[in-house]
């Protein structure tokens, strides 16, 4: 065999990978962190706020003319 510039290395195995469980996914978000939790208490609030609006200045006061105490039957 001619020479080389290399050495001979003995044939090592290639490290072996140790296999264990993975790690556990990261925990969920909660409901209260969601964009759409807030997106829903956001018309909630706004539904309530127009619904306590309008029914607040309405009292059962009859119309100033007599035609609008007519009754229709």
């Amino acid at each position: 065999m001619p020479p080389t510039l290399t050495p001979d290395l003995p044939a090592v195995p290639p490290p072996a990978l140790e296999v264990g469980p993975s790690p556990p996914p990261p925990p969920a978000k909660p409901f209260y962190r969601k964009s759409w939790f807030w997106g829903a208490v956001g018309v909630v609030v706004l539904t309530a706020a127009i619904v306590l609006i309008a029914t607040t200045g309405s009292e059962d006061q009859s119309p100033p003319t007599t035609l609008g105490n007519m009754r229709a039957f």
